[in-house]
């Protein structure tokens, strides 16, 4: 069987072909290396090489197996500045064209594969199009469990960011309308102060049994931000440092209507007054203390 040298005239790689090759396809043959299919048949011709009309024509029993191409490339060889030997490549052209469907003639599904077996796929086989598929579903998941992480972040920290962030306050708590949460504020009860406070008795009230007093106090809150309202602890004592009569009071009760729902500003006082009963004993003392329920 003769064997003949062709050159794809797209990336200028020589193979070597044999007559039955260039008649399966009528000559047409996929370069191994650019993927292009041309005409094996003109490349002989340009080439200077012509084949006998009768050999191509003549038909010829099909092998078992397909045959088997060899690419050519040019590799300097020293001493020899202007020509080089022909050598045989690992990556082989095959017959057929990517536009025709496999699987309606047996030798039109046949591929000349590569001589060697750890030769890499073809790209046709290599990749078999779910790849930009599975990167979409995978960029899409990172950034749906991204939004989620950074909107359960915002809810756990709304108080703290709306506290040391005033601006954010507004948006939080039109958020929180809708899904019935409360943005609140961050709690320092150490940097709550009682900065003077007095018990006297009240001199509008009082009876044998039960003493009206009254109390004043003036609340400072030292914190570099606005916090809740404190509850008031009041204990009052006798002689014997004993308690007569303790009572919590909220900020609902010292406070006037209008700022019970309004935070402690920053480095602000606040006076509050309190009418108070006592029973039993006659109290000669007293403690307060604040602290959040």
């Amino acid at each position: 069987m003769n064997t003949l040298i062709a050159r794809c005239p797209h990336c200028d790689t020589s193979f070597r072909v044999v007559p039955d090759q260039l008649r399966v396809r009528n000559g047409k043959v996929r370069c191994g290396v650019c993927h292009r299919i041309f005409d094996a048949r003109a490349a002989l011709a340009d080439a200077g090489i012509s084949l006998d009309d009768d050999e191509i024509a003549a038909p010829r029993a099909r092998s078992a197996s397909p045959p088997v191409v060899q690419r050519e490339r040019h590799e300097p060889e020293l001493g020899r500045p202007s020509e080089s030997p022909w050598v045989a490549s690992d990556r082989e052209p095959r017959i057929g064209d990517s536009e025709l469907h496999h699987g309606s003639h047996s030798t039109e599904s046949r591929r000349f594969s590569a001589s060697r077996p750890d030769a890499p796929l073809p790209p046709a086989l290599a990749n078999n199009g779910n790849g930009g598929v599975m990167r979409l579903l995978f960029g899409l998941g990172f950034w749906i469990a991204l939004l989620v992480l950074l909107a359960q972040a915002l809810y756990w920290w709304r108080t703290p960011l709306a506290t040391h962030i005033p601006a954010l306050r507004a948006p939080f708590e039109a958020v929180c309308l809708s899904f019935g949460c409360e943005v609140g504020s961050v709690r320092a009860p150490q940097r709550l102060a009682i900065v003077s406070s007095a018990v006297q008795p009240d001199v509008f009230g009082g009876t044998a049994d039960a003493q009206r007093l009254r109390l004043q106090a003036v609340l400072r809150n030292r914190a570099s931000h606005a916090q809740p309202w404190p509850t008031l602890e009041v204990t009052l004592t006798d002689h014997a440092d004993g308690v007569v009569a303790r009572r919590a009071v909220p900020p609902e009760v010292y406070l006037p209507a209008g700022e019970q729902h309004l935070p402690f500003p920053a480095g602000a006082e606040r006076e509050i007054h309190l009418s108070l009963v006592a029973h039993g004993a006659p109290v000669t003392g007293y403690r307060l203390a604040l602290f959040f329920p």
